[in-house]
């Protein structure tokens, strides 16, 4: 009973892990664990080539279609007014690029970011690998992290603009107390002027 079970199940996880190339959906066509499938692939060395084989169907039929969209391009709708009114034909440049670079072994089609950078200082020129520049990139950051932000100059200005509070209510009562004595308004109002002008400067 268990094996016809397992014939059952078998084939069509074997047929949706050839299309799809995912354990996972073939599990969930075939309604069985995965714990299931990992159990049978490791104690059944026929099912186990049968499922290697069906992997390599899957990114084989991957690498067709990717090579198919290289050669023919996307079909896609133009519409107008919510109507379609014809197609298009678009070619996916960077995946043609990608399709070259594993067809060929030369370093004809590189990844962007790898070649060394040619830095010019006048009568001498300075080549840089990926390794030495992310080495500078990282001194560099270290480098701003290091300097000193505004926050750390707040205090300093808090305190003077205290100092300077400090200033101008001392001069204010001095400038006050010392007319306290004296008859008239109006040099009490010249002393107070004055003292309000030295706290301005």
């Amino acid at each position: 009973m268990r094996v016809r079970v397992a014939i059952s199940w078998r084939a069509r996880w074997l047929c949706v892990y050839a299309m799809s190339g995912s354990k996972a959906m073939a599990c969930r066509q075939a309604h069985v664990s995965e714990k299931t499938a990992d159990y049978h692939i490791k104690n059944d060395p026929d099912f186990a080539a049968v499922a290697d084989a069906a992997k390599e169907h899957a990114i084989d039929l991957l690498h067709t279609r990717a090579f198919q969209r290289c050669l023919e391009g996307d079909i896609e709708p133009i519409y107008w007014q919510g109507i379609v009114v014809g197609h298009v034909r678009k070619f996916d440049t960077r995946l043609q690029i990608e399709m070259l670079k594993g067809r060929t072994r030369r370093a004809t089609f590189k990844t962007l970011g790898q070649a060394p950078v040619n830095v010019s200082t006048g009568d001498k020129i300075l080549v840089m690998d990926e390794a030495t520049r992310a080495k500078l990139i990282e001194k560099r950051r270290q480098a701003l992290m290091a300097m000193p932000g505004p926050d750390e100059r707040a205090p300093e200005s808090s305190h003077s603009g205290t100092n300077n509070v400090q200033r101008c209510t001392t001069g204010g009562s001095v400038g006050e107390s010392s007319n306290v004595g004296q008859d008239g308004g109006a040099a009490k109002g010249v002393d107070s002027y004055a003292a309000a002008n030295r706290c301005g400067r």
